[in-house]
């Protein structure tokens, strides 16, 4: 009989510090959904990430707001025209 193996999994912690990544950069990606395969679980004392190891293997992100994304257009107090 052959049990079926669970994939490991990574903390939100874990996962920042493995990708070389500050801590709150890791978050915005997790709650951007920008992380394949991590799921936010519920606990009696909270929430945490669970974040599968082949997860480390993700293209980043590139910087700057999504496509398509909404941004203010208007100009900045103080420019020059």
């Amino acid at each position: 009989m052959s049990r079926k193996q669970t994939p490991q999994m990574l903390t939100a912690k874990q996962f920042a510090e493995r990708m070389k990544i500050n801590y709150r950069t890791a978050l915005n990606w997790l709650e951007g959904q920008l992380v394949p395969g991590a799921e936010r679980k519920e606990s009696l004392i909270g929430s945490h990430w669970e974040i599968p190891v082949d997860a480390l293997r993700m293209e980043r992100p590139k910087p700057g707001p999504k496509p398509g994304a909404k941004t203010n257009d208007t100009p900045k107090k103080g420019g020059k025209k």
